[in-house]
């Protein structure tokens, strides 16, 4: 009689997922940390993954975006010293928000390059904005690893720093600065918006350096938000740089 029995219910003494040799008894692998046993994908299943994600209390998305609110230098240093498995990792996170940055100036058409350049060379910076976002996190970092030296961290150590408050300013941008100038058909020009989206970056960026950073609080304060603000003018340079070298090479 041939055997009916799904091979993803079977009782293994492997790993699926690493091939690691599993004690009986065992629940959870102990070289990937997978769960011994691996039962068939449904959609309740996918379900509980999916609520776990969002709510678990340690490690969801949302306990990450609470900390990262009211406590984001906190959250960076923990990583950075070796407590990672409560937080979804800062570079992932990173990259994650970055490209929700760009669907949604895509989708409410915000004209953030606008004021800067002809319709052609604002094409090309707005499909690849994601991009422009994170050029501007290795050199805010590199800006970090500079102003805080003393500190005597390594340059993946303020990346850390960088790439989760930088994660949560795309989610600002997408979340407020876009739909802000999809309704007001204001642009990335307007002093208003330059105000509402720099300001309240700055602030936060700062407010993170202070928890982050073991010196002085006015001086941390002061040396971040003079690297944010290089940082944006040095992406500044980089921008008009590349519309002349297009219009040159186009021309």
């Amino acid at each position: 009689m041939n055997d009916t029995t799904s091979p993803s219910t079977q009782t293994s003494t492997r790993c699926r997922n690493c091939d690691a040799p599993l004690a009986e008894g065992q629940i959870f692998c102990g070289h990937c940390g997978q769960v011994a046993e691996a039962h068939r994908l449904t959609l309740g299943s996918i379900g509980h993954e999916v609520m776990h994600a969002l709510f678990h209390v340690d490690q969801s998305i949302f306990a990450l975006l609470k900390g990262l609110l009211l406590r984001p230098g906190h959250l960076a240093r923990d990583y950075v010293e070796g407590r990672r498995k409560r937080y979804f990792g800062p570079f992932g996170f990173v990259v994650i928000t970055a490209g929700l940055a760009t669907f949604f100036i895509a989708v409410t058409g915000a004209q953030w390059f606008a004021p800067d350049t002809d319709s052609a060379v604002q094409g090309i910076l707005t499909r690849h904005i994601n991009l422009v976002i994170l050029l501007q996190t290795p050199i805010l970092t590199a800006l970090c690893a500079l102003f805080f030296r003393k500190e005597r961290l390594h340059y993946a150590e303020h990346l850390v720093l960088v790439a989760y408050t930088s994660g949560v300013r795309m989610l600002y941008l997408s979340f407020v600065a876009a739909p802000v100038m999809y309704f007001t058909h204001r642009t990335s020009g307007d002093p208003a918006i330059i105000a509402g989206y720099y300001g309240p970056w700055l602030v936060y960026f700062s407010f993170a350096a202070v928890q982050f950073y073991r010196g002085s609080r006015g001086m941390t304060v002061l040396k971040s938000v003079i690297a944010a603000t290089l940082n944006q003018v040095l992406t500044m340079v980089g921008i008009y740089i590349f519309i002349y070298t297009y219009e040159r090479m186009s021309g």
